[in-house]
């Protein structure tokens, strides 16, 4: 039977990106969308579509979980200054509303939540980001603490800086968190197969960091999801 699988976020960057791999897949996705017109010109029919707002969701959250085998995470505020209200209430609120509404929709697959990497292992790059957005980093630890904490199959993937550009290199996977450097990027193309990935491995490594590796060859799929099943080191 095919999977449904749910991704929030999927109208920008790597979101998107995540769905069209998923699609590529075969899997039936419904993405939880703000903005229905631009989901409409990205993805046209492929996607089942419900809207809400993730800084108030109300209960839609309930009906877009309903019978969902997995999740894919991605939503935040989008680049730029940010007041920490509008942190609170989507990247931390949106997020523990969509776990809670996976809780009561009993969902047994993985809820993959991408976030970034220094969040408890602070850099200049990291605390200059925290300006911008304001208490940014607070609001994402307590929402890892959320999803961990919960009753869900959860995951974590921290991403190094995202870059837009196709990524020829290896990656770094490493357990647990990692100090945010320049050198430390990742295209969004490969944080988009590490998520997938990271769905396809039930109970699987559940705190990952990943940036790009220079010199190394791009790992398979399959060497990905073997990876994130025993833990995580350079793929």
């Amino acid at each position: 039977m095919t999977k449904t699988i749910v991704v929030l976020g999927a109208t920008r960057g790597t979101g998107s990106l995540v769905t069209e791999a998923l699609l590529e897949k075969g899997r039936r996705v419904r993405v939880v969308v703000r903005d229905t017109e631009k989901a409409h010109r990205l993805f046209g029919a492929r996607v089942e579509m419900r809207q809400t707002d993730l800084a108030r969701p109300g209960g839609a959250l309930d009906e877009a979980l309903s019978g969902a085998d997995g999740v894919i995470f991605t939503a935040g505020i989008p680049p730029g200054f940010a007041r920490e209200a509008s942190l609170k209430a989507v990247d931390y609120g949106g997020l523990v509303a969509t776990v809670r509404a996976a809780e009561r929709a009993g969902l047994t697959g993985r809820f993959v939540y991408m976030t970034t990497m220094g969040i408890h292992r602070q850099t200049w790059l990291t605390r200059t980001l925290n300006v911008v957005k304001w208490n940014l980093l607070a609001w994402r630890r307590a929402a890892e603490e959320a999803l961990l904490g919960s009753n869900l199959d959860g995951a974590v993937i921290r991403a190094g800086l995202l870059t837009n550009g196709p990524s020829p290199a290896g990656l770094d996977l490493a357990q647990g968190d990692r100090p945010v450097t320049l050198a430390r990027t990742l295209s969004r193309a490969d944080a988009a197969r590490v998520l997938v990935a990271a769905l396809e491995v039930p109970a699987g490594a559940r705190d990952v960091s990943v940036f790009s590796a220079a010199g190394s060859p791009p790992p398979s799929d399959d060497a990905l999801r073997a990876l994130l099943g025993r833990g995580a080191r350079s793929a």
